[in-house]
């Protein structure tokens, strides 16, 4: 049981057509687990915040796309630096869409969604977590391009972009790809429900976890030290390095 509504005595739904999601609630986008829900006002609770998620993808979702537009439209801001952060904004759109269109059903309240399809349902789960992975990997890439214009080579360079898509698109495709493989064998649940609490969830998780990890520890730290050292002086022969700097790290 999914859903379901209360028949008054005069024979009208209670509450007009207001149906009670507080099941399918249990189970937010993440695939985690809300706590029990037992009273009205858990309920409510649990429908606000539905309704702030819903609200605030949409609003990103809105901003991200001013920003992509700006990015391909000013010719001015045509470089390197730019191109990659075009790709991670790529990949927070992918992701945002996919976070309107699973919180969708519950906004809503209609009889058919995707959710009813078992192959929809179990697709917007996969791209879910790979934007998940694209997300980490393109800032990763970004984190590189940082450690090469700064630690490596303060000069303008050719960025290795053939790279930079493998590992940004790429890798989470195969990623994916496997677990997806292991969940069709191995998880026969609708929707993958609950699949966070397998233990095949952390073919996703330890990739993204190695990348943080790896980025804070060789890359942003030692950008950061070198740039305190050497940013007065090559900042006269480089100007772009300052763009560079004060623009990554705070993505990063």
């Amino acid at each position: 049981l999914l859903a379901h509504r209360t028949c008054s005595p005069n024979g009208t739904w209670l509450h007009g057509d207001w149906s009670n999601y507080s099941a399918c609630l249990k189970h937010v986008w993440t695939g985690k687990e809300l706590p029990e829900i037992h009273t009205s006002f858990d309920i409510q609770r649990a429908l606000i915040l539905a309704y702030i998620y819903f609200i605030v993808s949409n609003i990103s979702l809105i901003l991200l796309l001013i920003t992509m537009f700006i990015f391909c439209y000013f010719r001015s801001l045509h470089c390197s630096r730019i191109s990659i952060h075009k790709n991670l904004v790529s990949s927070f759109i992918l992701r945002f869409i996919i976070f309107v269109i699973i919180s969708e059903p519950y906004i809503m309240r209609q009889n058919t969604s995707y959710r009813n399809v078992d192959w929809l349902c179990k697709l917007m789960t996969i791209i879910l977590q790979y934007s998940a992975l694209a997300n980490i990997f393109w800032m990763f890439v970004e984190g590189l391009f940082l450690h090469n214009r700064i630690v490596v080579s303060v000069f303008n360079t050719t960025a290795p972009f053939k790279l930079f898509y493998f590992i940004g698109w790429g890798i989470p495709v195969v990623i994916t790809a496997s677990w997806s493989v292991i969940m069709h064998y191995y998880h026969k649940e609708k929707c993958w429900e609950k699949y966070t609490a397998l233990p095949f969830i952390f073919i996703i998780y330890v990739p993204i976890i190695v990348v943080l990890l790896f980025c804070f520890d060789n890359e942003v730290f030692p950008s950061l030290s070198k740039a305190v050292i050497t940013f007065e002086a090559v900042r006269l022969d480089t100007p772009n390095i300052s763009a560079d700097f004060f623009t990554l790290v705070p993505a990063i």
